[in-house]
């Protein structure tokens, strides 16, 4: 009986993190042509659209999809906080339509409520589908989700001029598509009584406002170490150079994030056991250690690959791939104790962590970029995400103690 439970939950593992890496080995793949079809100036402006999507996004969704994962427990306040959820993210989007216009990003609101709604990457669908329906169909749905959007992507891209615009035009089907669906979830929701208690669930997702709202500062400071960068060089960079120095730092941050999907994907599957005991989460804490490693040295091989033999005209890029590599590990060791705590409803404490090692991101980028250059940037990132890394391990074995 027990090799039999073993033997079900690494399938488990294999089903989930096979799907999280087909869609993001997908979305690598779309990349990867389009930062070979389009010029280097073009290609920093795509990376530029995309990453304000991304951390937008996290600021519609309003922390809701860590709220969903750690907080609910019954099949029905995991229905109710779902479509209340999506209500509010769909609120907010009406909101962050008045400050994108102000910005003259208006365009940018359809895309960034797709990915904080129904893309299918760390969207209030995807949590919610991981403990309603489990990793197999959380699963599936990444797989039909991400051949729709990169399909979609590298089509736009060869049918559109603006093709630094390809990823909003292609939000706008999308969304749709998961609008019907998500209407029809409901529907069906609604006939099994599973609202028969909403005004209970909606008078608790209220009380859990604020610790929603510590939850998306955590997520908006955690998204903002993959896209800070971006923006430090978009605007303290020189005109001439930035839009292809953007090119550059966001090849390697494509290639080196790769390896967040270990602690991703181990979390996601092991988040409920977390809950129980330590001792369950030190056994996935050494799993992420040793196949980090593992990942980090097939990405190394990757990326030599690619800039001699696909990409030579980020040639220039290695020694920074190797620095920002290095700092992508501490993040990598990171996410799971985060995870732990926020299984201990330490939203706040993760808050305070996440903002202080952001801080000290954006400042030393800014200072080191000045004296560094670019690598500047790299070396930023190793300092805060080491502080990150050392603060969430501390918070950890105090609590152990106890």
């Amino acid at each position: 009986m027990k090799q039999l439970a073993v033997i079900k939950k690494y399938k488990t593992y294999i089903i989930y993190a096979s799907s999280i890496f087909f869609g993001k080995g997908l979305e690598y793949v779309a990349i990867l042509i389009i930062a070979y079809c389009l010029t280097k100036s073009q290609y920093g402006e795509f990376e530029f659209y995309k990453k304000t999507i991304e951390l937008f996004s996290v600021f519609i969704a309003f922390g809701t999809p860590g709220l969903i994962l750690t907080y609910t427990k019954s099949k029905a306040s995991k229905v109710n906080f779902y479509s209340i959820s999506i209500v509010v993210a769909f609120g907010l989007g009406l909101v962050s339509l008045l400050f994108l216009s102000f910005l003259k990003y208006a365009l940018l609101v359809i895309p960034v409520l797709y990915y904080a709604t129904f893309h299918y990457s760390n969207s209030i669908i995807q949590s919610y589908n991981l403990v309603q329906k489990g990793s197999v169909f959380a699963s599936k749905y990444k797989y039909i989700f991400s051949i729709l959007f990169n399909g979609l992507l590298l089509l736009t891209v060869y049918l559109v001029e603006e093709k630094e615009k390809s990823l909003i035009y292609v939000s706008y089907p999308l969304i749709t598509i998961g609008i019907i669906y998500f209407l029809y979830d409901i529907k069906k929701e609604y006939h099994r009584g599973s609202f028969i208690f909403f005004k209970k669930y909606y008078r608790v997702f209220r009380r859990q406002i604020f610790n929603s709202f510590t939850l998306v500062l955590s997520a908006i400071s955690n998204t903002a170490f993959m896209v800070t960068d971006i923006y430090v060089l978009k605007f303290f960079s020189e005109e001439l150079t930035k839009n292809q120095m953007i090119a550059d730092y966001s090849m390697i941050l494509n290639i080196s994030n790769i390896l967040l999907l270990v602690p991703l994907t181990l979390t996601n599957v092991d988040i409920e056991s977390y809950k129980k005991r330590f001792d369950n989460f030190e056994i996935s804490l050494k799993k992420n250690i040793k196949f980090s490693i593992y990942t980090i040295i097939l990405l190394a091989i990757f990326y030599l690959f690619l800039i001699n033999s696909f990409l030579i005209d980020y040639k220039n890029t290695i020694v920074l791939f190797f620095v920002i590599l290095f700092a992508k590990y501490f993040q990598s060791i990171a996410i799971p104790y985060g995870v732990f705590l926020a299984t201990r409803r330490l939203y706040l404490y993760n808050l305070y962590i996440n903002l202080i090692a952001l801080v000290i991101n954006i400042v030393l980028s800014i200072v080191l970029l000045a004296k560094f250059g670019i690598m500047g940037v790299a070396y930023a990132s190793i300092i805060s995400l080491i502080v990150r890394f050392l603060l969430l391990k501390q918070k950890y074995v105090k609590l152990k103690i106890k």
